[in-house]
């Protein structure tokens, strides 16, 4: 179009808000009498041409192509000027409302992920209370098996404290293993938390990578504009410069916010492998509970070692004791089978002496007097005389020997009667 004496300038404008279309609005009216000098010019070298036409190049009408060019470069030079302003006023635009728009969309995404981080923890939490209930249930049912067996046990028995004690030995191993086996349980569904925790936390790492994407575009955009516009204030005016520092503000602002984004993103990565650590830790189990539960079960072991050797020991006495009062007894027996032998002997011994005398007493009877004797010619001196006192002597000496036998005998009675009342 050229060859018809027409000048054709586009501008190309990105803008992202509503202050894009303000801006153009404030930039058209600078460009109206642009477009109406143009237009003039237009004409003017129409009419050029036409003079050229009919008068064949005069001076006049080089005059006047040569001042429509001029204000045309002028023009042009108003048109490329007030297009950069607008480029420029319409980028910084788009970076600040970029910018808002990233950190709105950032706050958005933080708000959802509080939320869900609370509907989880509730969950957990409801878990938690029902387990706990379960738990107390289970445990207050044992309680009360324990309780219901001990009081099946008479008080008043010998063995009523070895049993009772065995029956709580009883219950404490069991209690013993069921709280190692419920801290296998917590330690491994603590490591499914903590292996889900760390799972939700990569995405949301992930989803925050998405913001960072999104900052990251407007900080390097941001950066690219504060180049440009430093390179362009060192050989500008004032108002270069302080595009340039705004430019820069703006730029600085928009790598804060990136790096921020940035930095929470690693910090949540580096948690949550630190998370997959504690939970490999915890996915064999409690070791520190299987470590008590044996301990007590050692304890009860040993405490039932004990009572079975007391017990032992109890049963060894009574049976020294039963053995003791057994041979007491028969002790007693044998003596009391021994007394009645001496009684027997004693009446043997008395019903002798008995005899003795009686027979002392007849032989007295029919013994002749010496007198007798003596007329007879067999008094004192005489054989026969001699033999009968050798006689009566004999009886004598056989009376007082068994009275005395008679004598020990009732003393040795005596004095085992006395034993016996004292046994």
């Amino acid at each position: 179009m050229a060859d018809k004496g027409e000048y054709k300038t586009t501008i190309k404008i990105t803008g992202e808000d509503a202050g894009a279309e303000r801006l153009i609005t404030r930039i058209s009216g600078a460009l109206g009498g642009l477009k109406s000098g143009l237009l003039h010019i237009r004409s003017a070298i129409s009419g050029v041409m036409k003079a050229f036409g009919l008068f064949y190049l005069a001076a006049e009408g080089v005059r006047m192509v040569v001042g429509a060019v001029k204000q045309l470069r002028e023009w042009l030079n108003r048109a490329a000027t007030a297009a950069k302003e607008l480029h420029d006023r319409l980028e910084r635009e788009t970076i600040a409302t970029a910018a808002a728009h990233a950190a709105e969309s950032y706050k958005k995404l933080n708000k959802e992920l509080a939320e869900a981080n609370r509907l989880e923890r509730e969950r957990n939490a409801i878990l938690d209370a029902r387990k706990s209930t379960e738990r107390d249930l289970e445990d207050a049912m044992i309680e009360r098996n324990k309780q219901m067996e001990i009081s099946a046990l008479d008080p008043a028995s010998a063995t009523y404290a070895d049993d009772k004690a065995a029956i709580e030995r009883k219950y404490a191993r069991r209690a013993s293993d069921v709280a190692a086996a419920r801290a296998d349980e917590d330690s491994r569904e603590g490591a499914k938390k903590l292996y889900a925790e760390a799972d939700l936390m990569d995405r949301q790492a992930d989803a925050r990578e998405g913001e960072y994407q999104k900052a990251a575009r407007v900080e390097e955009r941001a950066r690219e504009n504060s180049w440009r516009l430093a390179m362009a204030a060192r050989n500008g005016g004032e108002e270069e410069k302080k595009a340039a520092e705004e430019a820069d503000k703006a730029w600085k602002s928009a790598y804060d916010a990136a790096k921020k984004i940035k930095d929470e993103v690693d910090q949540m990565r580096r948690e949550a492998d630190s998370l997959r650590v504690r939970a490999g830790e915890m996915a064999g189990g409690s070791l520190a509970g299987k470590i008590r539960n044996e301990a007590t079960q050692r304890r009860i072991d040993n405490e039932e070692r004990d009572a079975a050797a007391k017990k032992a020991e109890a049963e060894r006495q009574e049976q020294e004791r039963a053995a003791e009062s057994q041979r007491k007894l028969q002790e007693r027996e044998q003596a009391q089978q021994e007394k009645a032998a001496q009684r027997e002997r004693i009446d043997e011994a008395s019903q002798a002496v008995k005899r003795t005398e009686m027979l002392q007493n007849g032989l007295m009877s029919v013994a002749p007097s010496g007198n007798r004797l003596t007329a007879m010619g067999l008094g004192a001196g005489s054989s026969i005389g001699r033999v009968q006192e050798r006689m009566a002597e004999s009886l004598k000496d056989l009376v007082k020997l068994g009275q005395q036998q008679i004598e020990e005998l009732k003393a040795i009675k005596d004095s085992e009667d006395v034993a016996v009342l004292g046994d």
